[in-house]
């Protein structure tokens, strides 16, 4: 062990030695490298060597080299000054003749590589020990690499990192990232290392560095490596889809260079044989990786859509997108996700072509733009139509809340471009008047479309798709209730929650119930305004209370809407009154109820059988409100009976661990 640390020690004489001659290290410092170094040479050649040895080791040599830099840079500063004294006071009319004796110290020299060499070394051992169980010590090899511009280097790191690890996917794409893209050369950025200006210049055998230029730009190269791993990882879905985006950066790049170049136009130049060639066969390549990646992954909806979002990255792509969604299309005809991916991005093309007609904005007909180009795909179809064969295909709860979430945001747009025109307009005309008879006829449409699919969903055969979901009952009780029929959107909701409704998740869902009560609740306040029913809302809570388990989060919902809803109820009604003062019991009993549901266990910061997001900073308001209510309605006995209860009896408060920075403060502002 002595003898190889002393071997190692003494192959670091010269470059030290340079150093310190030429005063980028003092006497007592180039001490102190050699004893730390000693040092850490024997950590490395026990028998048993740690990870952390090698990496300190290595952190410790990187510092010394950034020091290194920084006191060359500083010396080369002091003699660029020194010159410019000399030459500005004209010590000497001879230019040939000025002092340059102080040049010995800050010149280039052969060993300014010595720390980076001595660093690639390092990792280089610490390979042969780890890197057979560690690919991370790879990724630390080449991202030291890169930023000190071994660029020779990193590639054999790549290299030698696949021949071991040939599944770790991210090494396949980083090494031909790194050929395709390269490294910059010196002219591409500002040099960081100025010193390295001339020892760049000796190529692999100063520290593997490389000249003027940098590397990479090779996209045989890279298409060779993204080939090989996808032989070894043919499931990859990662390494299909970088490798698809390979080739649209190379199309990039030749039109780039085709554009410089003045090589042609943008849609069509002149191959080898002088035949025209459509620019858009640039995409060839793309396709053919895209084709294979399908045959491999074939079932996988969202791998190829994936596609399409890789696509959206990159100009011109119109074409390749038409023939992603085509076979989208045709494989995944009965999918519900392909029927929405296919009408988000009809209706994306319908805006790009809407935007080059802006005389009417979202009021232009609602229609795909007729192309008999689009390869198969029939654009003829009206997003509406698209919509409603939809429905008919695929008559799922999800497929119906798309739909009508759809064509009602469509709708709004439509709705609030037309205030907008009329807020613009000149005169005073109100905005029916302001309405052209294009813009009349698209919004009649999506109303018919909308009347027309939720009469399709609460059909008797697709009633239980319905009830199956709580999110499209509460869209569709939604659209009741803004279309004026309040009445039919209670129905909803009263069946969704009813008996006869075998699924347990729309039945506890704390939303229905408290949806259907606000309406009843506003049923009474339309036909008599100020009159909100709070008796009928409150027993339809009542009865959710009773109907969902305890132990659910809508249990919890239910309750908590319930106690605001007696809240507002006694804060505006006499409070003399032996009404007022029985329900302010039952309130007290509900608040109390909540706490306990709310209380945190010592052990388990999480609630009892409740949602964290249902609960927030509603407990502490609600607290709040209860003991000012009880403060009014009987003094200071009930107020400290509705503090004691929160703060001493509940355990809502014994700790903050798990609560939210909103619970925490209303929790302050109740104390």
């Amino acid at each position: 062990m002595a003898e190889s640390v002393q071997a190692a020690m003494d192959r670091m004489v010269t470059p030290l030695r340079d150093f310190m001659e030429r005063g980028i290290f003092t006497e007592s410092e180039i001490r102190s490298i050699v004893s730390r170094r000693r040092r850490s040479e024997y950590l490395l050649y026990r028998r048993t060597a740690r990870l952390n040895d090698y990496l300190t080791y290595i952190n410790d040599e990187v510092n010394l080299e950034k020091l290194r830099i920084l006191r060359h840079k500083r010396l080369l500063a002091r003699r660029k000054r020194e010159l410019q004294e000399q030459r500005k006071n004209k010590q000497n009319s001879n230019p040939g003749s000025i002092d340059q004796t102080s040049s010995k110290f800050t010149q280039f020299s052969e060993y300014d590589t010595h720390i980076v060499r001595h660093i690639h070394l390092l990792y280089a051992r610490l390979i042969h020990r780890f890197g057979n169980d560690n690919v991370s010590v790879y990724y630390q090899h080449a991202q030291f690499a890169k930023d000190f511009k071994s660029y020779t280097i990193l590639g054999r790191v790549y290299a030698e990192a696949l021949r071991k690890h040939p599944r770790v996917i991210g090494l396949w794409i980083e090494a031909a990232s790194h050929e395709f893209f390269g490294c910059p050369g010196e002219d591409d950025e500002e040099d960081e290392n100025d010193d390295n200006e001339k020892n760049t210049q000796k190529g692999s055998a100063d520290g593997g560095r490389v000249g003027k230029g940098g590397t990479g730009g090779s996209v045989s190269n890279a298409r060779v490596l993204m080939q090989r791993g996808l032989r070894v990882n043919p499931n990859s879905k990662e390494l299909w889809k970088q490798y698809f985006a390979l080739e649209m950066h190379y199309v990039q790049k030749i039109r780039g260079r085709r554009k410089i170049l003045q090589l042609g136009g943008e849609e069509e130049e002149a191959d080898g044989s002088g035949n025209k060639k459509n620019a858009n066969d640039d995409h060839a390549m793309a396709l053919v990786i895209y084709q294979n990646a399908i045959k491999t992954i074939s079932d996988d909806i969202n791998f190829r859509l994936s596609f399409i979002e890789l696509c959206q990255s990159f100009p011109q792509t119109d074409e390749i997108e038409d023939k992603i969604m085509l076979s989208i299309d045709k494989d995944f005809d009965g999918s519900e996700d392909a029927w929405i991916a296919r009408i988000t991005y009809a209706a994306e093309k319908s805006k790009k072509n809407i935007e080059h007609n802006d005389e009417n904005g979202f009021l232009t007909e609602w229609k795909v733009e007729k192309d008999e180009t689009r390869f198969g795909i029939d654009t003829s179809d009206s997003l509406l139509d698209l919509l409603n064969k939809a429905t008919d295909k695929v008559p799922t709860a999800k497929m119906y809340l798309f739909t009508f979430q759809f064509a009602r945001s469509r709708m709004r747009e439509m709705l609030d471009e037309v205030a907008a025109d009329g807020k613009n307009s000149t005169n005073n005309e109100d905005v029916a008047t302001a309405l052209s008879p294009e813009a009349a006829m698209s919004i009649t449409k999506q109303a018919l479309f909308l009347d027309k699919t939720l009469k399709k969903a609460l059909s008797p055969s697709t009633e239980n798709v319905v009830n199956s979901s709580p999110d499209l009952i509460l869209e569709l009780a939604d659209y009741l209730l803004h279309s004026g029929q309040p009445r039919d959107s209670v129905d909803i909701l009263k069946r969704a929650v009813g008996v006869n409704n075998k699924n347990k998740a729309v039945r506890t869902d704390g939303r229905i119930w408290i949806r259907w009560s606000d309406i009843v609740g506003r049923i009474e306040e339309s036909s008599s305004p100020g009159c909100y029913d709070h008796k009928a809302a409150r027993d339809i809570l009542q009865m959710g209370l009773q109907f969902i388990d305890v132990n659910e989060s809508g249990h919890c919902m239910v309750l908590i809407e319930l106690i605001r809803l007696l809240l507002d109820d006694c804060g505006q009604r006499e409070t003399s009154s032996g009404m007022i003062q029985k329900e302010g019991e039952y309130l007290f009993s509900l608040v109390q109820r909540l706490l306990l549901l709310c209380a945190r266990d010592s052990s388990s910061p999480s609630l009892y059988g409740v949602r964290e997001e249902v609960v927030g900073a509603v407990v502490p308001d609600l607290c709040l409100r209860h003991l000012h209510l009880s403060s009014t309605l009987g003094g200071i006995k009930k107020a400290r009976r509705s503090y004691e209860s929160v703060l001493f009896q509940s355990g809502y408060v014994r700790s903050c661990e798990g609560m939210d920075d909103d619970e925490v403060d209303g929790i302050r502002s109740f104390f």
